[in-house]
């Protein structure tokens, strides 16, 4: 099946580092709902996934790139659930992949949803 690719014009993620960096609780799940809200915004009007899939986030900075591990895939992931996902279980997700690209003219982050083969 062709993977459902989402593509989030001019969003630069946050990093885990920053999330957890003391941030009060209300903070972080402001930012929570920021990307979740983002992600809705952005869904393809597909059915979910009744089988487990590859989802992969690959974050394109125009500067700065975040390290691969410091992008809070489960912020976009969660943003999925209800819509595409049934749930974020391993039984849903077999893997997820993060990717730090560095793209000066358009910045963004994509995520690719792909059945397991």
């Amino acid at each position: 099946m062709t993977p459902t690719i989402i593509t989030i014009p001019g969003e630069r993620p946050m990093s885990w580092n920053v999330f957890y960096s003391g941030k009060h609780w209300r903070n972080r799940m402001a930012e929570a709902d920021r990307v979740h809200a983002m992600v809705r915004a952005h869904l393809p009007h597909f059915n979910a996934y009744t089988v487990p899939v590859v989802i992969t986030v690959a974050a394109y900075f125009d500067k700065e790139p975040l390290d691969p591990d410091n992008i809070p895939a489960k912020l976009y992931i969660d943003g999925l659930c209800g819509w595409l996902l049934t749930d974020d279980t391993r039984k849903q997700i077999s893997e997820v992949r993060t990717q730090s690209w560095i793209d000066h003219t358009n910045p963004r982050v994509v995520i690719v949803i792909q059945e397991t083969i």
